[in-house]
């Protein structure tokens, strides 16, 4: 039942600008059908200050001085009303003029124009020529009107005192007063809420109300509450009060610094037709028939208009240069942020085209986040105290308003004594200036802030620029960002397709030597699947009688950041076999993107077998498998060096076989290389595994020994004794092999 009632008083609070004026009407209407009964029309008027205070309890806005000036300035001329209706009946004489009544009346206005003043202050704290030169005009040709037509015949008429004179020159002047705030208020820059064009228009019925009274009273004369002016002098009382009643009364009063004042076609037919005021008056004149009056007075507000008008259209064409101006800059910051390629240059041609935009003396500030959730950082800056790149600050500096605004992806203008980021930013360039701040959102999320301060309060039309130029960047730098993306998902795809299809096992081992990542070519090359080998240690696959030298390489100790090394060692596969790697070792313990020990590893072994296989044959005969010339030559080299440096007794016999020369020509060369091959294995077989036997060429062999047991004679004796042994047991099968060939040869050629 509460929320209920809650709900309807909401509605009535909401209503009551509207059904306040049918009130009012309908009274007005019981006045005029019961014959203008004067309390009527007093009450009528009295409930205007009742409905002002009324609605300042209800809105509560901030700005509340104006309203009860509004409303003492009602009270004020209800005052006078009720003094001049009933005048003989509370003094017993009739009304005299000027009475205190006047002074009541007269009191009005400047009770409307403080309060008139204190809305146009708390509106736009910054001044705004156009608008001030748009009410000149505007004034000046109403009061050229009016002092023609209302105040000029009261100067010249010699019958009426000088304080009559003076009270009949104060109305009108007073209206003009009130008109020319009025026409300030309503013509400044700003949302135009219903509650301003009420209050306006109370204001204008007011000046026509007593204008047109004014003309009566030099004419034919008026009697108040005899006719249909207390019309409008019910619509002034009345619409003020739905003025003050309206929901949004409080938009009136709010600050319109940061709105540019545009002017539109309304705007110039009103100029327009204040501008022809001063001739259209003369017109009138002459129209009537009259003699031209005051013709200085026109002549001079003529060429005061005319010159307002100049100014004007300068101004506009200033400003219509400005705009073209950065227009261009905009443009241009366009292009060039375009064709950047990287973050830096899309930062530098921000902050050319926000210097271009607010001025040269400007402070700029790019600010970027590079940790979710963390600081902002300035990355490009340019004028100022000094330099802020590199600069940190949070968030939490900002005012929850101004927060809320950049959240809402919608920038704030503020002077400079206003914002908490002078100071931390290096941005105080001057007290009078004003700080402009923008967000910059990239996919969806606050990324970074531009930041201009200039020296002095900035232009709606510059604030509104930088606006249109931060959208520009956040789209830029949103651009760089995805195809910075693009090209680092392109890199890892072409990557992981490389090491996909490599011969070469990559592994990432922490610095115990823990796999934490390893290529598919582990399958192929260890036997391992990937996902088997990470969290093992790549050490239990090295071998033990080389670990620790293993080991040593593969931490790289001494070694910076980025070095590489290369090692061959066995590893054990998967199935215990056992072959040569090859492994090129990276430190990138330090690189953010790694933080780890990179190592190529490749299977050699058929490198080596092959190398290997080279290398004996480079040092061995290939008939005898003993070491050749050049083996034993290096080998005796090193005895000696040895037999030096020990002194241990060192031998070397030579030796050939007899005859070769007729076994080979009589047996052939194969039997003659059986033979170096059977003296070959006898050789080796009388002498120990230390030394060395070596076929010098031909017939020739030769033996090393190095610390023998038996002294040389002895060996070449137990040499002679096996290869005389060997020597008739190959004449042994050299007769048989002669015998078998002979009867091969008989059967082949006989006919039998």
């Amino acid at each position: 039942m509460s929320g209920l009632l809650a709900s309807d008083s909401q509605t009535v609070r909401n209503k009551a600008w509207f059904l306040y004026p049918c009130g009012a009407a309908i009274a007005t209407a019981v006045y005029f059908v019961s014959g203008h009964p004067s309390f009527l029309f007093n009450l009528i008027g009295l409930s205007s200050p009742f409905a002002i205070v009324l609605a300042v309890r209800m809105h509560r806005p901030k700005a509340r001085a104006p309203w009860y000036f509004f409303a003492l300035g009602q009270a004020l001329f209800i005052t006078g009303d009720v003094l001049a209706y009933n005048y003989q009946k509370f003094f017993g004489v009739p009304l005299p003029y000027p009475s205190v009544a006047d002074v009541a009346y007269l009191s009005v206005y400047p009770c409307l124009v403080f309060g008139l003043y204190l809305l146009i202050r708390q509106r736009r704290s910054a001044g705004d020529r156009g608008s001030l030169i748009d009410a000149a005009m505007i004034t000046l040709g109403i009061g050229t009107l009016s002092w023609v037509f209302l105040i000029a015949p009261y100067v010249t008429d010699n019958t009426l005192s000088l304080l009559e004179k003076s009270v009949d020159m104060a109305y009108p002047l007073m209206d003009i007063l009130l008109i020319t705030f009025a026409v300030r208020l309503a013509v400044g820059g700003g949302r135009k809420a219903p509650s301003l064009y009420l209050m306006i228009t109370g204001i204008v019925a007011l000046f026509v109300t007593d204008a047109i009274y004014g003309w009566l009273l030099l004419h034919n004369g008026y009697t108040p509450g005899s006719g249909l002016l207390e019309i409008g002098w019910i619509a002034f009382y009345v619409l003020f009060g739905a003025a003050a009643l309206h929901p949004r009364m409080e938009s009136i009063s709010e600050n319109t610094a940061d709105v540019e004042v545009r002017v539109g076609s309304g705007r110039l037919t009103l100029l327009a037709v204040a501008s022809l005021l001063a001739p259209l008056t003369q017109a009138i004149q002459l129209w009537q028939g009259h003699e031209v009056s005051n013709l200085p007075i026109i002549l001079g507000s003529t060429i005061v208009l005319f010159v307002l008008a100049v100014i004007r259209m300068s101004g506009l064409v200033r400003r219509q240069q400005q705009s073209a101006d950065r227009e261009k800059a905009l443009r241009q910051a366009g292009a060039s942020l375009v064709t950047a390629t990287n973050r830096s240059a899309i930062h530098d041609a921000a902050i050319q085209a926000a210097i271009s935009l607010s001025g040269s003396t400007s402070a700029i500030r790019m600010c970027e986040q590079p940790d979710e959730g963390g600081d902002l950082v300035v990355v490009a800056s340019s004028g100022g105290v000094g330099d802020a790149t590199g600069f940190g600050f949070s968030l939490d500096l900002l005012q929850e308003w101004k927060l809320q605004r950049l959240m809402d992806r919608d920038a704030y203008v503020v002077q400079m004594h206003e914002s908490s980021l002078p100071d931390p930013l290096s941005l105080r360039i001057s007290a009078e200036g004003s700080v402009f701040v923008a967000p910059l959102f990239l996919r969806d999320e606050l990324h970074g802030l531009m930041i201009v301060a200039s020296e002095e309060a900035m232009p709606a039309s510059v604030a509104d620029s930088l606006r249109a130029l931060s959208s520009q960047v956040a789209l830029a730098l949103e651009s760089a960002t995805l195809t910075e993306d693009l090209l680092i998902q392109q890199s890892e795809a072409r990557f992981a397709s490389l090491v996909k299809n490599s011969t070469d096992v990559v592994t990432v081992i922490e610095p115990d030597t823990s796999v934490r990542y390893a290529s598919p070519s582990a399958a192929r090359v260890l036997g391992y699947e990937p996902a088997e080998l990470e969290g093992m240690r790549f050490s239990d696959l090295l071998g033990p009688e080389d670990k620790a030298k293993i080991m040593s390489f593969l931490m790289g100790s001494g070694e910076g950041e980025g070095h590489t090394g290369i090692m061959e060692f066995k590893i054990t596969a998967k199935d215990g076999g056992v072959f040569f790697a090859e492994t090129l070792r990276t430190n990138l313990l330090h690189d953010e993107n790694v933080k780890g020990i990179v190592l190529n590893t490749r299977d050699i072994s058929e490198r080596k077998a092959f190398e290997e296989q080279l290398s004996h044959q480079a040092f061995h005969d290939s008939v005898t498998n003993l070491a050749n010339r050049a083996l034993f030559t290096d080998r005796v080299e090193h005895a000696v060096e040895r037999q030096e440096r020990d002194h241990k007794p060192i031998a070397v016999l030579f030796m050939d076989i007899d005859d070769f020369k007729t076994i080979n020509d009589s047996l052939g060369h194969a039997a003659g290389d059986r033979l170096l091959a059977d003296v070959a294995a006898r050789l080796q077989q009388c002498l120990r595994a230390s030394d060395t036997a070596a076929r010098l060429g031909g017939d020739e062999f030769a033996v090393l020994i190095e610390d023998a047991a038996v002294s040389p004679s002895e060996l070449a004796a137990r040499v002679l004794d096996a290869l005389a042994l060997e020597s008739a047991t190959l004449t042994e099968d050299l007769l048989i092999q002669q015998s078998e060939a002979r009867f091969a040869s008989l059967v082949k050629n006989s006919t039998d």
